[in-house]
């Protein structure tokens, strides 16, 4: 029996690739080079274009990081733009609230939510080493979020999965259709995150982290129980950091330090390369106790003695 990666064709191509969970996205990052721009400008095209088309997923309230190899000097660098937690952040008043965890939901949801990177890190990442400015690389998104897209299947479902939060608070129904999260086939539009795409775009991330957007976030973090300040939002910067990597069959991982998760997987695959994989067949139920055993000692590992 022959297997196959995929129920889809592999893609070929010549001068550039683009791979999203969304076909649109993955369009958005092929006009992109196709206009002339490099890897670095679609590649933030593209999460841009994703935070409209899968809002329930990713998006400029979150963090981002990348890898990128340079053809020239044949180095791989690493940008974290994951946020800091608030200067206000203290342990106690989470255990004086009865928590043994920080929440990430009830009335004191706030307490979870860091500064968001994103946009930062999309600005450092096209000053560094990107051919477009942040302005031009943003209009793709900002036209899908003004004037709307059909819903696919699976986003459907995803965001469906997510109502119930969203039908919580007042802000979450934009993102409704009739107090319900769109079907499969809805046409949606996203009007408010357009307008902060569009000020994004003309001022810069300065129109994110300071002005109305950072009093907006701040307000609505303390709102529910959370630290964060306008100072917290207008003091942050992504960091441009030193890879790590390891060796795995002769092949060269890369990774994003940490904070970042990725050591546990170059740990997974130090070990996994102890067994003969290869040997198991592609789809054996050896093969994935292995891996998915490497896997779960890796993130044990990284839990144990990273963080």
């Amino acid at each position: 029996m022959t297997y196959f990666n995929s129920r889809r064709s592999a893609v070929i191509a010549k001068n550039g690739a683009v791979a999203t969970s969304q076909p649109l996205a993955a369009q958005v990052g092929l006009q992109i080079l196709q206009k002339g721009g490099n890897a670095v400008d679609a590649a933030v095209a593209t999460a841009a274009a994703l935070n409209v088309l899968e809002p329930m997923s990713t998006g400029i309230g979150g963090d981002m990081f990348a890898l990128i190899w340079m053809a020239d000097t044949k180095k791989v660098t690493a940008i974290n733009g994951s946020g800091h937690s608030a200067a206000g952040a203290n342990p106690e008043d989470v255990i004086s609230k009865g928590y043994s965890s920080i929440p990430n939901n009830g009335p004191d949801a706030g307490l979870a939510v860091s500064v968001p990177g994103t946009v930062d890190g999309w600005q450092k990442c096209l000053e560094r080493h990107g051919t477009m400015t942040l302005k031009e690389v943003l209009q793709p998104a900002i036209g899908y979020a003004e004037n709307g897209y059909a819903v696919t299947d699976v986003i459907a479902y995803q965001w469906g999965q997510a109502e119930a939060k969203l039908k919580q608070r007042p802000s979450g129904a934009e993102m409704l259709s009739n107090n319900k999260a769109p079907h499969q086939g809805d046409f949606i539009k996203l009007d408010t995150l357009g307008k902060s795409l569009k000020t994004i775009a003309e001022d810069g991330p300065e129109g994110f982290y300071k002005g109305d957007i950072a009093r907006k976030i701040s307000n609505y973090v303390q709102s529910e129980g959370g630290w964060l300040t306008e100072e917290d939002l207008a003091n942050h910067s992504s960091d441009w950091d030193d890879p790590i990597c390891t060796k795995y069959r002769d092949v060269t991982v890369w990774e994003c330090p940490p904070n970042g998760s990725g050591i546990a997987a170059l740990m997974a695959m130090n070990i996994a390369e102890g067994f003969d994989i290869a040997s198991m067949g592609p789809q054996s139920a050896d093969r994935y106790h292995y891996l998915i055993e490497s896997l779960k000692l890796g993130y044990a590992d990284a839990l144990q003695y990273v963080a």
